[in-house]
Parts: structure tokens; sequence; C-alpha cells
């Protein structure tokens, strides 16, 4: 079993490894990743204000068209 001293020399190791190293395409493909999860994370949390924003253009275009309506009709209903 590793002891918190081994565990903590293999990690300095790794960071060390990992500093010499240059970007592969592993490293792009994890950085896409992240920037997509951030993206998506992103819009889950502006997704009600699009929601209000649909509401209020679908309320104001319906009142739009009534209106039209009515004043294409001269303000009578139909018999």
């Amino acid at each position: 079993m590793l002891e918190t001293a081994d565990v903590v020399n293999q990690t300095c190791l790794l960071r060390i490894e990992l500093n010499d190293k240059k970007m592969n395409l592993g490293d792009i493909k994890l950085y896409a990743l992240n920037t997509f999860t951030l993206g998506l994370t992103t819009f889950s949390n502006i997704e009600m204000g699009l929601k209000i924003i649909l509401l209020i253009t679908s309320i104001g275009y319906t009142l739009v068209r009534w209106h039209n309506l009515h004043k294409s009709n001269g303000g009578t209903k139909d018999k």
C-alpha cells in the first residue's frame, strides 16, 4: 500500500512531466470538452430569461394580430 509521502512524490513527478510536454491532441480535445461544458452550463443559467423573452414576444405578436384583425373588420363582429 502506498504511503502519503509516496503519493505526494508521484504527484509532483507527474506535474513535472506534464510541464515538460507540449500541447497534444488529447489536450485540445480536453479543452474543447471543457469549453462545451461551460457553454452548456451558461446556457442553462440564461434559459429562464430566454423563456420570459419568448413569452413576452408571443403575447405581443398575438395582441398586434388581434388589433390588425379588429381594424381590418372595421370594429364589427362577423355574423
